[in-house]
């Protein structure tokens, strides 16, 4: 039995910020380390944890409210996240984000696709190129819990030079 409890994983519980919900994580690479990303409900940030629980960075403050975030393949820590996707009837205002990491440590979050009601997303790559696929919960609705309106799932191949396709959130 000795042999056992010696291979039992041990966990512990570190609190590190104060924060109401925490919706979402991924792991990223980013300045040559791998790291976490940890999204919140509504009102609170995104933050940046190294893999010992320790907060680096504070990646965009609230509310923005998270259920996808993943990193771009070959990136220097830039990943795309879901952002304004509040429930299933208050998200008609959803988009997917990309978030680049700035010399300075001030993160640039800019809109990469404005997609009503988009509540998961994935990176898939294929023979070295790079498809978003995108699912959303419904196309729209008339009035609280209407789920008339299908959902959608949505595909696009992703460039490797994003930059022509985002603008600023202002």
């Amino acid at each position: 039995m000795k042999e056992r409890e010696d291979q039992v994983m041990k966990v512990s519980k570190k609190s590190h910020i104060k924060s109401y919900k925490m919706l979402f994580d991924c792991t990223a690479t980013y300045q040559g380390k791998r790291h976490i990303l940890v999204a919140a409900e509504k009102q609170d940030p995104c933050y940046l944890f190294d893999l010992e629980g320790n907060q680096e960075e504070t990646v965009w403050e609230g509310p923005e409210e998270s259920w996808s975030m993943v990193q771009v393949p070959g990136s220097d820590g830039v990943f795309l996240a879901t952002h304004k996707f509040y429930s299933p009837n208050d998200s008609k205002e959803a988009k997917i984000i990309i978030a680049s990491p700035g010399p300075d440590g001030i993160w640039e979050i800019r809109t990469l696709v404005d997609l009503p009601h988009v509540h998961r997303f994935d990176i898939v790559t294929r023979n070295g190129v790079n498809y978003l696929i995108a699912c959303a919960l419904k196309s729209g609705h008339e009035y609280k819990d209407d789920w008339s309106m299908p959902g959608k799932v949505y595909a696009a191949v992703l460039p490797d030079d994003l930059s022509g396709l985002m603008r600023s959130i202002s």
